[in-house]
């Protein structure tokens, strides 16, 4: 194993890193990778574990930002009917905690639970990075801002952030979980969802599994997340396996990636009409509070 001592961790900040997978890109890197829609399952920067820790980071992809800054992706905007219906699962979890209030979702793309949160009588601001996916989000009616945390034009205190699949795209997690905390009040409920790199799926698709990915700089496990956010000044009250739902079209073409070349199907367009639900358990959602706050009252509980 090659040890790295001049790199820190980022979610402990030790210093010592071993190399447990070498870089599997093989081009110069561009916006492309990091499309939301990326196929290429299992090409990754190089990733190293902390010694102290455990966490799994790309040591070598610590800025990404510009990436994402000129991001397009038509594959993703084309399936809003798809994550539309993801987002109201979501919100069926958010609903539990808050059922009003103002709502701001970190990394919003094109603004699909922007949306729902609207329909169920948010107040509903979002953040990102993509100038392309802001004004694809502006041009619907929301009110997206485009950048990243901090940033002034926000009006906190929040009562709901949302980081849906975010935390794993950035090589600052607790710093930008440090933003978050300070848009949050003491009553304020935060939801994130991120891939689990300890769960069954992704031991038993090794180096394939679908959430390796250049775009993919931060591998979390429950010990990992839950450290993050207690570095944060924050504190997990919950956590559930979130399901995903997409046109059967997608995951056919999803699933070719993982055939041999003779058994790979084209999908026909009727399947793009059609939402499946599914679920391999390999992601976390976790709601989380202030360490400060008192402990929730959840509805139905």
């Amino acid at each position: 194993m090659v040890i790295t001592e001049g790199n820190v961790c980022w979610v402990c900040a030790g210093r010592g890193l071993e190399l447990v997978r070498p870089s599997t890109i093989r081009r110069p890197l561009s916006d492309v990778n990091f499309a939301i829609t990326d196929p290429n399952y299992g090409t990754t920067a190089a990733i190293y574990r902390c010694r102290n820790c455990g966490f799994l980071q790309c040591a070598q992809l610590s800025d990404v930002l510009q990436y994402y800054q000129s991001l397009r992706d038509e594959e993703y905007d084309s399936s809003g009917q798809h994550r539309l219906h993801q987002a109201d699962k979501l919100l069926r979890t958010i609903i539990r905690y808050k059922k009003t209030g103002k709502f701001l979702d970190v990394g919003a793309g094109t603004g699909y639970l922007m949306q729902r949160a609207l329909a169920h009588g948010f107040e509903a601001v979002g953040i990102e990075p993509s100038a392309w996916l802001c004004e694809r989000a502006v041009a619907k009616g929301l009110n997206v801002v485009c950048g990243v945390l901090p940033e002034r034009s926000l009006s906190p205190p929040y009562d709901v952030v949302t980081l849906i699949d975010v935390i794993e795209h950035v090589s600052n997690p607790v710093e930008v979980l440090l933003h978050v905390a300070g848009v949050m009040s003491a009553e304020s409920v935060g939801v994130l969802v991120t891939p689990d790199v300890q769960s069954l799926a992704a031991r038993l698709t090794g180096n394939r599994w679908w959430h390796y990915r250049v775009a993919h700089v931060g591998y979390f496990n429950r010990k990992t997340i839950s450290l993050a956010l207690e570095r944060a000044g924050l504190r997990p009250i919950s956590f559930s396996r979130p399901a995903w739902y997409l046109s059967a079209a997608y995951l056919m073409s999803r699933l070719n990636v993982y055939l041999p070349s003779y058994l790979k199907l084209t999908p026909p367009d009727v399947l793009n009409r059609l939402t499946v639900g599914f679920n391999l358990f390999d992601s976390m959602l976790v709601v989380f509070h202030k360490k400060s706050s008192p402990l929730p009252t959840v509805v139905g509980a």
